[in-house]
C-alpha cells in the first residue's frame, strides 16, 4: 500500500514548477520608447534562470537595453528574483520577499504593493524615496473594476483596473498616471515593469509602452503592436521623400496620403502635439482626424527596412 507514495514524492517538484504563471522559464515582457525623440529605445525583460532562495522555487528576470548609439542588446546586470504562490507574485529584496502583484484580489479590494528598489532599469526612472516612509517603499492601489481579457490561445484571463490612492503622493509622480491596468499572470500593461503608479521610462527622459508579454504557452499583445516584437525599426534612418503629399491639410475629417515614392511603408504612427504616441497602425493611404483635438501632430510612416520619414498633420 506504500508504493505509490514514492512516485508522488517524485512529481512534486515537477508540480510546483508547472504552477509558474507569471515568470516560467523563458517569460519575457518587451517595453519601447514612444516619445517622438525616443525612438529606437527598448527595453527587455526575461526569465533565464530559476533557483531555490530560502526554500522556495523561484525565478530570476534579466533586463536587456536597446538604442539605435549601441545598435545591439546590451545585459544591463540588472536582476530580479520572484516567487509565485497562490495567484500573487512577490520579489526579493534583501533577504524579504514583498508583494509585487495580486492577482486573486476582486472588485473593491484595496492592495498594497511594494516598489522595487536599487534594481537598476526594473526601478522606475522617477523614482522618490520620498513618496513613502517604508522600505521597500509601499503604494495603495484600489480594484475599480475587473475585465476579462483575451490572449491568443483563446485563454481568458482577468483584467484588473486600479487607482492609486497612497496618501501624500510625491509631487514628482503626479504628473503620471494614477491609473494602471494590470493583466492576471502579465502584470502591468500601462505603467512601468513593477506596475508602480508613475511614468514608464525606457530610458531617462524616454516615456514608453508595455509591448507584449508572451511564454512558451501565452502571448499577449498591446494595442499598438501586431506580433511580440518591438514595433519600431531597431535601426532608424530619416529619409526626406519629396513625392509624398498628405492632402488636405488642414484637414477637418480625414487626410489622404499620397505615395508617389518607390518606397513601401507598411507601418504609421501619430503623436500629439506634445510628443506622446497616439496610436500605431499598419500603413494606410488615409487617416480618420475627426476626433482629432486641433492642433499640429507628427505623422510617422516606417518601411520593414527601417526607413522613416515624418510629416507635420495640421487638425483644424
Amino acid at each position: 500500500m506504500r508504493l505509490p507514495i514514492l512516485p508522488c514524492l517524485v512529481l512534486l517538484p515537477f508540480l510546483a514548477a508547472a504552477q509558474k504563471n507569471y515568470a516560467p522559464l523563458n517569460a519575457e515582457w518587451r517595453y519601447e520608447g514612444h516619445s517622438f525623440d525616443c525612438l529606437g529605445f527598448h527595453q527587455w525583460f526575461r526569465v533565464e534562470q530559476e533557483k531555490e532562495v530560502q526554500g522556495k522555487d523561484c525565478s530570476v528576470i534579466y533586463a536587456y537595453l536597446y538604442n539605435n548609439s549601441l545598435a545591439e542588446w546590451e545585459a544591463t546586470g540588472d536582476s530580479l528574483v520572484v516567487w509565485e504562490e497562490a495567484n500573487k507574485v512577490y520579489f526579493l529584496e534583501d533577504t524579504s520577499f514583498y508583494l509585487l502583484y495580486d492577482f486573486s484580489a476582486e472588485i473593491g479590494d484595496t492592495v498594497t504593493y511594494y516598489g522595487i528598489t536599487d534594481r537598476g532599469v526594473f526601478t522606475s526612472w522617477l523614482w522618490d524615496l520620498s513618496y513613502s516612509n517604508t522600505f521597500p517603499p509601499h503604494f495603495v492601489l484600489v480594484v475599480e473594476d475587473i475585465a476579462p481579457i483575451a490572449v491568443n490561445n483563446g485563454q481568458i484571463l482577468k483584467g484588473f483596473i486600479v487607482q492609486d490612492i497612497t496618501p501624500d503622493p510625491s509631487p514628482t509622480l503626479e504628473m503620471c498616471n494614477d491609473m494602471d491596468i494590470l493583466v492576471e499572470n502579465i502584470g502591468s500593461t500601462s505603467m512601468h515593469f513593477a506596475g508602480i503608479p508613475c511614468c514608464c521610462f525606457v530610458t531617462k527622459g524616454c516615456y514608453g509602452d508595455f509591448i507584449c508579454y508572451q511564454n512558451a504557452e501565452i502571448e499577449y499583445l498591446a494595442n499598438n503592436a501586431d506580433e511580440c516584437d518591438f514595433v519600431y525599426s531597431q535601426q532608424e534612418v530619416p529619409v526626406e521623400v519629396p513625392d509624398l503629399e498628405l492632402y488636405p491639410n488642414p484637414s477637418r475629417e480625414t487626410l489622404l496620403i499620397r505615395n508617389g515614392s518607390s518606397l513601401s511603408f507598411t507601418k504609421m504612427a501619430l503623436y500629439h502635439p506634445s510628443g506622446q504616441l497616439l496610436w500605431l497602425k499598419a500603413y494606410s493611404d488615409q487617416l480618420d482626424t475627426a476626433a482629432l483635438p486641433p492642433g499640429i501632430y507628427h505623422l510617422k510612416l516606417f518601411t520593414n527596412e527601417g526607413l522613416v520619414t515624418t510629416r507635420k498633420v495640421l487638425k483644424q
